[in-house]
């Protein structure tokens, strides 16, 4: 009797994931929670049939990493931001939209667990990924609008790669400062009169 070979996947030596109610009700809790990046549009994302990856365990993680069980606190580090590490590496070079979100959430959890030099590996690839995207200009690179993120409506995608934007300024003024150096004013969003607004917008 032969046996078929095993498929090996992206997430091969991780643990295993939780069951799928602990993840739904992290997902719920992510944005009931109304978490500080406010980068992943939620009505999109929960009615979309197949959820981008690294949108999913950046969520999972991040909900996780402040849970009040310690299982699912372990869970957080020991499963899921393993796996939103794994699939950021697999897109080092070519970076989505999605991507950057994934980075920006993997520095914050990094900075959490007070894991520095991953924190600011992940701060240098988002000032790499903005200018790679053209997160700096006004004319955004066509690899965004060819991603699954292209599919959103307009205003969501452009309303997300202005946050995406602002949120690497804020991350790291040094680290991107050259990237945003020619950035047009219009780009440079007041946090404290705009922002809570268009926090509203996105939900």
């Amino acid at each position: 009797m032969s046996v078929l070979p095993r498929e090996v996947t992206i997430f091969d030596g991780l643990p295993p994931a939780p069951s799928s109610t602990t993840m739904n009700n992290l997902i719920t809790r992510y944005f009931v929670r109304k978490p500080e990046l406010m980068l992943i549009h939620r009505s999109t994302f929960l009615s979309s049939p197949a959820q981008n990856p690294i949108l999913a365990y950046s969520a999972l993680a991040f909900a996780g990493a402040s849970h009040e069980d310690p299982e699912v606190r372990n869970a957080a580090r020991r499963v899921f931001y393993p796996r939103l590490q794994r699939l950021i590496r697999a897109e080092w070079e070519s970076p989505s939209l999605e991507t950057v979100i994934g980075m920006m959430h993997a520095e914050m959890l990094a900075s959490h667990w007070k894991l520095w030099d991953q924190a600011y590996y992940l701060r240098a690839r988002v000032a790499f990924s903005v200018t790679y995207l053209r997160l700096h200009s006004d004319d955004f690179d066509p690899r965004i609008l060819n991603s699954p993120m292209g599919a959103y409506d307009p205003w969501i995608l452009q309303e997300t790669a202005r946050r995406v934007y602002w949120m690497a300024m804020t991350m790291d003024g040094t680290v991107v400062s050259r990237a945003f150096h020619n950035a047009s004013d219009s780009r440079m969003i007041d946090n404290e009169s705009v922002w809570p607004m268009l926090m509203v917008g996105m939900s």
